[in-house]
């Protein structure tokens, strides 16, 4: 590498985001975090990440900062019912703001494996998108970024992230022990959920970086 190369990450202090964090700081980037909260902000420094304050619900507060960095690593979602239209809005002010930039700005967009739909068959990256409709607009965003002339897109779409020290679970099991206090499995003969450990994620996206 010619020199230290900057990245912005959105979530950077979530499940992905943390370990992407990590990853990046152990391979000699400069990385920053998108923090909303003091408490967002004090972990990306405990993590030795700076900070730039703000949300992508109101990019317009800090997205002049995006000129100092070479890529933008998106792992932040909103989790409400405007998450699709709040995502839309984010991804087209990141479009807007990347015409400035004397070369496409790298954009790792983060999708799902929810984009894939239910399929009786095994799922590759081959595999035709039929996005569940709650998660269209992952697949909606993606498709306004294709066309981005000023945006350098590439796209992870992992499946259900685990963690070793969750004995890897899936968070959904863990999240429904805390709130129902039993996990739920549907009952399914040929159930197959495909699992990705957090650090072996953090990997992925360090190498579709470079």
């Amino acid at each position: 590498m010619v020199r230290e190369r900057s990245v912005l990450v959105t979530g950077g202090t979530g499940n992905i985001g943390s370990a992407i964090v990590v990853e990046l700081l152990q391979h000699d980037y400069r990385v920053s975090v998108l923090c909303r909260s003091e408490k967002s902000e004090s972990c990306a420094r405990l993590m030795g990440a700076g900070v730039i304050s703000g949300g992508i619900e109101e990019p317009a507060t800090w997205l002049e900062e995006l000129e100092h960095f070479d890529a933008l690593i998106h792992t932040a979602c909103g989790f409400g019912q405007d998450m699709g239209l709040i995502d839309m809005r984010f991804m087209k002010e990141i479009a807007k703001d990347s015409i400035k930039r004397s070369s496409p700005l790298i954009l790792i967009y983060t999708s799902g494996c929810w984009v894939y739909g239910n399929s009786e068959q095994i799922i590759s990256e081959q595999t035709a998108k039929n996005p569940l409709p709650e998660f269209q607009w992952m697949q909606d965003s993606v498709g306004f970024l294709q066309t981005q002339p000023t945006i350098d897109l590439r796209v992870v779409s992992p499946a259900n992230v685990v963690s070793k020290a969750q004995k890897s679970i899936p968070l959904i099991l863990h999240w429904e022990l805390e709130r129902c206090g039993q996990p739920c499995i549907p009952s399914i003969d040929q159930l197959s959920w495909s699992l990705v450990e957090r650090s072996n994620l953090a990997e992925l996206y360090r190498l579709v970086l470079e």
